[in-house]
């Protein structure tokens, strides 16, 4: 007969609950509660840290800079205040067993020395940042809204860019996707107020960062070692953005800023302004506050592209590496911002605190797309060299224009709260997020010369970022250069809109304990998520009427420096202007709905996620301890179609069928995170967790297309894929200068298991067991391995007055193995993808009476975009170091004029196939500015 586990247990569970009060109530207590606050700041300070002289009973002000003290013994007691940048202060308080004792502070008030004071003031940003970051239970690094304005980055991905290990993946010259450690963006979770954001995007699940203005935002963090009682599905890192609280300032706020744009490649000027308002009511009961961005930027790129990848052609001279299609693209963008963020907060007591917030982002892009491909691998290869070739005959060249109008939209609204009772606080949040990707009424044409008059070209790109394509001549009527060689070859119109939601609802539960007379606290809770991911595109075509028409009808010619003729400018399509021939015209064009596409790309997935957790944490001497474990409960379940193609190759609507899979999971995640600190200038950090990250949505949509004659392949998602999981391990050491300096070093490792990529092998043909047709789909790897090294150095330089550096480094190495199920040459072991060696940032600053200047680095390596089908195919993004510039001049403390220049040393974004001798592409924005006032009043 087996033991009944829960009743063996249940004794044993009792004694404990009845023993564990007798520590507490050994003798009389008290509480002590009160508010931190920077007058000259009209700030309340977050990450003072507030103790009981001569005990271990200590807390850190949130961001309302509140503190509780519980369990402090009756009578007179010391209360030591300390923040860095600020000499600690201390008070005496009579502590009374039947009433709460209230301390507040205004540490303003107790500076003497004026002058440190100005230079506290002007070094806020700094200064919020590191005593956050020192006074968190983890690895953390943060950033303060009032430093924003000290980098000229438009939106969250850039600004956390500049922190240590943190890099980003860009767009059109902008940041767009974080990497943390080198780790894929999809790896990372990213929240606002602690609640989770959906993805706009269909084939992923990172979020896109420059959706997120900076201006709404409060602080951005960013956590590399996380605790149970945070979200489990994070690798690289957890990124919390945080909007403003009223009560974060505690009276009345009004800033703003009105902005001018300069971008210097399309010479066009573009605005944005943003406000902030808030106020307390009711004798500081009652809060609310709103941000509002908005920006619209006219910018553009020049762009150079090799299509696909280089493949090694025998040549009258031998063999050598041959580019088979190289593409010119001029990019013209308007792109509007809005961002909008607000919160009502009341609290009626020191013991409750309740919120409504919200915020919603809306991104936009109008991007007009002028593309020339010349497709060497359709001619005759007459000569070819190390980077050069000559062909004749080249079948066709092509114009086209993309006319597309994308708006992403993610919104976020949550309502919950804190109460404490006694040793307990309870908090509870219920969450609703949104995000959207909608591309409505997407117009692609395409001209093309004559596919019966052959064309003659050479290309150089022995500079493999500068490739000279020459026309060698041709047929009569075939000069690319002339708008009537190209013909009408067809058009598509295109809907497509993605969409993923996500209802959450948690509640934490934590008890302030006496371990043996060391405080310490424990703490449990749940949390429920509830995501739905929905794709869904509608393609209609035309490749034939009208015909009567060619480029030559909607010419236009550009600044364009790349693939000229003798006209001098770039020749191109009148985007605008086939737009409006075509709603003028549509009853002329026979629009076909491409059912094969429509139906193939449309899936939904959904995925309930049930999280329970529970740990404990004990401060013992000057050593801090945390320890738990979470458990998450995922049930997943994806719908997609079956697409089944006939003998000719055509898809076949009714053989077709939709196919609908799920998969269950349960993943144990413990953690222990231990922090020393031997006094107030010296910190050591160590951890070690386990986490997760599921599989792509795209990657497991049950879809599936089997075409076994003209394709010859069958390409299917896999809804039975596990998660990655991986086992973390960070140790740090943090020292505190004086004058708000900070050096600190962290080493990392992870292993992590079961990760995704994408599969190329043959089977045999189902149809004819003979033969073979190739099969495509998402496999879990073997192991991957990430070691790391992080150094952060910030301090003002004590010679020169005024000047201060800030400065990171990041050394990382990474190795994965795929298994032999991903055979090029056995089983295949390559970088991580997404990590590069080398990530740093150097900034030099320069402030004093009113005037600031700092001029600042960011550079990162190499890495490893996407696997081909062997090394030559491996897709790789080239080093990227790009120096930005920010001056401002303050006149008083309402108003001050900037100016900020972006990438001014004209830094490109370059790609490349297995060698960086092997363009992918290469795409320049050249630089950009900012100029304008901020008030604060």
């Amino acid at each position: 007969m087996k033991p009944n586990v829960n009743k063996l247990l249940r004794p044993a569970l009792l004694m404990g609950l009845l023993l564990m009060p007798v520590g507490l109530f050994a003798q009389q207590t008290g509480t002590i509660s009160g508010t931190v606050s920077d007058s000259s700041a009209n700030l309340n300070l977050e990450g003072v840290i507030v103790s009981v002289s001569g005990t271990s009973i200590d807390d850190v002000t949130d961001g309302s800079g509140r503190y509780t003290l519980r369990n402090v013994p009756v009578g007179n007691q010391t209360v030591d205040f300390s923040y860095v940048g600020l000499d600690s202060i201390s008070r005496t308080v009579n502590v009374s067993s039947s009433d709460r004792t209230f301390l507040n502070l205004d540490m303003a008030q107790e500076v003497v020395d004026l002058s440190e004071m100005q230079i506290y003031g002007s070094l806020i940003g700094q200064s919020r940042a590191i005593n956050l970051q020192k006074t968190s239970a983890t690895l953390k690094n943060v950033v303060a809204s009032d430093a924003f304005g000290r980098f000229p980055d438009q939106n969250a991905a850039e600004i956390l860019g500049r922190l240590p290990g943190v890099s980003v993946e860009l767009d059109q010259g902008e940041g767009r996707y974080v990497i943390i450690r080198g780790i894929d963006p999809d790896l990372n979770n990213i929240s606002i107020n602690g609640v989770s954001l959906p993805s706009p995007e269909s084939n992923t699940r990172r979020v896109a960062m420059d959706v997120v203005p900076s201006d709404i935002l409060d602080t951005l963090e960013v956590t590399k070692s996380v605790t149970p009682d945070m979200d489990g599905d994070t690798i690289g890192g957890n990124v919390n953005i945080k909007t403003k609280s009223a009560f974060d300032y505690g009276d009345q706020v009004l800033q703003g800023t009105v902005q001018g744009q300069y971008s210097d490649l399309i010479d066009e000027y573009s605005y944005k302004v943003n406000a902030t308002y808030g106020d307390v009511f009711s004798d500081g009961t009652v809060g609310w506050i709103t941000s509002i961005s908005y920006q619209e930027r006219e910018f553009g790129s020049d762009n150079r592209e090799v299509d696909g990848p280089w493949s090694l052609e025998d040549g009258p001279n031998g063999e050598f590496f041959f580019a088979p299609e190289i593409e010119f693209r001029e990019y013209l963008v308007t792109r509007e911002r809005l961002g909008i963020s607000s919160a009502l907060e009341f609290q009626p007591s020191e013991d409750q605190f309740f919120y409504i917030r919200g915020i919603f982002n809306e991104f936009s892009d109008q991007e007009y797309r002028y593309r020339s491909e010349v497709k060497f691998e359709d001619g005759d290869i007459v000569a070819l060299g190390d980077r050069t070739a000559s062909v004749e005959g080249t079948a066709e060249t092509d114009r086209d224009i993309k006319d597309r109008y994308e708006e992403q939209t993610i919104y976020s609204l949550s309502a919950g709260g804190e109460v404490e009772s006694g040793d307990w606080t309870h908090d509870f949040q219920i969450a609703y997020s949104f995000a959207e990707e909608a591309e409505p009424n997407r117009l692609d044409t395409d001209f093309r010369s004559n596919e019966d008059l052959g064309q003659n070209y050479s290309y150089d790109l022995r500079d493999p970022y500068n490739p000279i394509v020459t026309y060698d001549g041709g047929d009569a009527g075939a000069d690319p250069f002339e708008a009537t060689s190209f013909l009408f070859d067809g058009l598509a119109v295109e809907d497509n809109i993605t969409d993923e939601t996500e209802f959450a609802l948690q509640y934490n539960a934590r008890k302030e304990m006496d371990f043996g007379g060391n405080p310490g606290f424990f703490k449990f809770g749940a949390k429920y998520r509830e995501k739905s991911k929905e794709s869904d595109l509608t393609l209609f075509e035309n490749d034939s009427e009208p015909s009567d028409f060619t480029l030559f009808d909607f010419v236009d010619f550009s600044r364009y420096p790349y693939f000229n003729g003798n006209q001098g400018g770039y020749l191109r399509g009148d985007g605008p202007g086939f737009r409006r021939f075509f709603e003028s015209n549509r009853s002329g064009f026979e629009m076909e709905l491409n059912d094969e596409d429509s139906d193939i790309e449309d899936y939904q997935s959904d995925e309930d996620i049930l999280a329970g957790y529970f740990m404990a944490g004990v401060t013992q001497g000057n050593w801090d301890w945390t320890a738990g474990v979470r458990v998450e409960r995922t049930e997943f379940s994806s719908t997609g179609l079956e697409a089944v193609f006939d003998d000719e190759g055509d898809y076949d609507s009714g053989a077709s069928q939709t196919i609908t899979a799920s998969k269950d999971y349960t993943d144990i995640l413990p953690g222990i995170h231990g922090k020393f600190q031997p006094d107030d200038e010296r910190m050591i950090r160590l951890s070690l967790n386990k986490s997760l990250a599921r599989p792509k949505f795209s990657d497991s949509a049950n879809r599936r297309i089997v075409d076994l004659t003209d394709g010859e392949e069958i390409v299917q998602g896999n809804p039975d894929l596990d998660p990655y999981q991986a086992w973390n391990l960070d140790l740090s050491y943090e020292h505190y200068l004086p004058n708000l300096g900070i050096f600190s070093v962290s080493g990392f490792a992870k292993k992590i298991d079961d990760f995704v990529y994408v599969s190329k092998s043959e089977i045999a043909n189902p149809d004819d067991p003979s033969s073979e047709v190739d099969f495509i789909n998402f496999r879990n790897g073997e192991t991957a391995d990430v070691l790391g090294v992080e150094f952060s150095y910030i301090q003002p330089i004590q010679a020169i007055d005024g000047v201060s550096v800030y400065t990171n480094l990041t050394f990382v190495d990474s190795e994965a193995d795929f298994g032999s199920d991903a055979d090029r040459d056995g089983s295949l072991t390559i970088p991580f993808p997404g990590t590069s060696d080398t990530l740093g940032t150097l900034a030099l600053t320069y402030e004093k009476s009113g005037f600031f200047i700092r001029v600042a680095g960011t550079y990162r390596d190499d890495y490893l975009q996407a696997i081909g089908g062997d090394t030559t195919e491996d897709e790789f993004i080239r080093d990227h170091f790009q120096w930005d510039l920010s001056t401002s001049y303050t006149f008083n403390d309402n108003w001050t004029l900037f100016l900020e220049v972006v990438n001014f040393n004209d830094e490109p974004f370059q790609a490349y196939y297995g060698s960086d001798s092997r363009m992918r592409q290469m795409e320049e924005y050249s630089w950009f500015a900012n100029f304008g006032v901020k008030w604060n009043l």
